[in-house]
């Protein structure tokens, strides 16, 4: 099992961070809430609410993956979106960071980058989208 100081106390919601998770995030960020996303077989996501130290609210999006792909999808997701924001800056969602953590079970990566509500109804008017 893993020790309680490994994991960041008094946050709202019902997703452990990790701190090694809060290391990512820009020092002197107040961290808000952290609230599960959706669960898959071997991923879970989560939103994380913070306030940045200029007293922005900024949302971030965790995904935590354990299990052989689990590295390389989260390392990829990291450098992909770094890559694809040098190329088109805003097209994508900002890349934060990733790394890993043991939960006390397993080894876990994650990776860290901007929140974006999508609007999954419908989907986009293909001209206006490939513009």
């Amino acid at each position: 099992m893993a020790d309680s100081f490994d994991w960041e106390l008094g946050i709202e919601g019902r997703f452990p961070l990790h701190k090694a998770v809060v290391a990512v995030i820009p020092s002197r960020t107040k961290i808000v809430s952290s609230d599960c996303y959706s669960v898959f077989t071997r991923t879970k996501t989560a939103k994380v609410s913070v306030i940045l130290p200029d007293g922005t609210l900024q949302r971030y999006f965790l995904k935590c993956g354990i299990g052989q792909g689990a590295r390389p999808l989260t390392e990829g997701e990291y450098h992909s979106a770094s890559a694809v924001n040098a190329a088109v800056p805003g097209f994508a969602p900002n890349a934060v960071g990733w790394g890993e953590y043991h939960n006390g079970e397993s080894k876990v990566y994650f990776y860290l980058g901007d929140y974006h509500d999508m609007d999954l109804k419908a989907a986009p008017e293909p001209a206006s989208f490939t513009t």
